[in-house]
């Protein structure tokens, strides 16, 4: 696996070093008040819910702003960069690198995103499922190149091929004059080494601390969602109902679905057809898998009835999510989002109308690896 990294870089310019360094700090506290954060004193040694390392300035140019809540790369880097530029009218940069291959610098003025670098367009488009053309404007970049450094060298260090996207970050840091380490860096490896006492450490608490949103590791189990109420077909006549299946708990394999009632057993309608249509997140992958169908007995707590079996003994259902309670903020609705973006599997039963009648149609879903009871 390759790099993951994020960091925000702060131009200082003419700013007095010390007077930089404390500007930027209040910036961070005025940021972390207004979402709801409150800051723990020095003396106080209770866990923080949020830590910031903020560097010094390094050659009277830049400064290096660390966040533990970056590494989810989850678009808290933007907004984190956005704030700081508009609350001490200093530039800032967003510094990411995605498993060593997409570097992604984004330049910000006054509060704004003035500009987007990456070191590979095509990538780029193809992650973000954007269509770029530009990459990068020099002349939004110009006032940050070090003396003798020139626009043209700037663009190779953007542009240049390499085996790894932080050979681009090194290469715009000789151009720029960020500090060649804190760039390519980030608040975990930081915190986890000695370097940590060289930095000044803010820590945040929640002012009211939220619940769980959703929960984790419970056992298998199975939510469905059914596209109509009833089915209704003439003889002869083949319908399909499909079923939107989404696990709430711990991976599992093999699904057995369970289908009894009076329509099939008096003959009403019969099953033709089925079959689970497994899509990848991004719908650009799709496979069908037949299942085995047998008569059988469903068992109840009252009465064995008879019915029909299909079983998918192959079939992978992800870890999934249990929601306790709604979306509370943009973080967190990001956060549900990427987590909800598993593989889709969805069920497809087709029925065959063989003489007129109305009556019941059931369907269970059970996992083989399913709890007792």
């Amino acid at each position: 696996m390759g790099a993951f990294f994020a960091n925000v870089q702060v131009f200082t310019g003419s700013m007095d070093n010390g007077e930089a360094v404390l500007h930027i700090q209040s910036a961070i506290r005025s940021w972390m008040k207004q979402t709801g954060y409150e800051e723990i004193p020095e003396n106080d040694h209770s866990e923080a819910d949020r830590t910031f390392l903020v560097g010094e300035v390094y050659n009277g140019r830049w400064l290096t702003v660390y966040d533990q809540e970056l590494a989810s790369q989850d678009g808290t880097l933007e907004e984190l960069a956005a704030f700081i530029s508009r609350e001490s009218s200093a530039p800032t940069v967003g510094v990411l690198v995605h498993d060593s291959d997409l570097m992604l610098l984004r330049l910000f003025e006054q509060g704004k995103r003035i500009d987007t670098v990456v070191n590979d367009l095509t990538m780029y488009n193809e992650m973000f499922g954007k269509s770029r053309k530009r990459n990068g404007s020099l002349n939004k970049w110009k006032p940050f190149l070090l003396p003798g450094r020139s626009e043209q060298e700037l663009r190779q260090a953007w542009e240049k091929r390499t085996v790894f996207a932080e050979e681009n970050v090194a290469a715009v840091a000789e151009t720029v004059g960020w500090h060649p380490e804190e760039c390519s860096s980030d608040y975990q490896r930081i915190e986890e080494s000695s370097l940590s006492t060289l930095y000044t450490s803010l820590r945040f608490r929640e002012i009211n601390k939220r619940p769980p949103h959703f929960e984790e590791n419970g056992p298998p189990k199975l939510t469905y969602t059914g596209y109509r109420t009833f089915i209704q077909c003439s003889s002869g006549q083949v319908v399909t109902e499909r079923f939107g299946l989404r696990n709430q708990g711990r991976r599992f394999t093999g699904l057995q679905v369970a289908i009894w009632g009076d329509t099939l057993s008096k003959g009403w309608m019969e099953v033709v057809e089925a079959k689970l249509v497994v899509t990848s997140p991004d719908y650009r992958s799709r496979q069908e898998i037949a299942g085995s169908l047998e008569e059988g007995w469903i068992e109840t707590s009252e009465d064995r009835i008879p019915g029909m079996y299909l079983d998918f003994p192959d079939i992978d259902f992800p870890d999934g999510i249990r929601i306790l309670r709604a979306v509370a903020n943009n973080k967190e609705a990001r956060n549900l989002d990427k987590r909800l973006k598993t593989t889709n599997i969805d069920l497809h039963l087709s029925y065959k109308g063989i003489s007129k009648g109305e009556g019941t149609l059931s369907h269970a879903f059970i996992p083989h690896d399913h709890p007792e009871g």
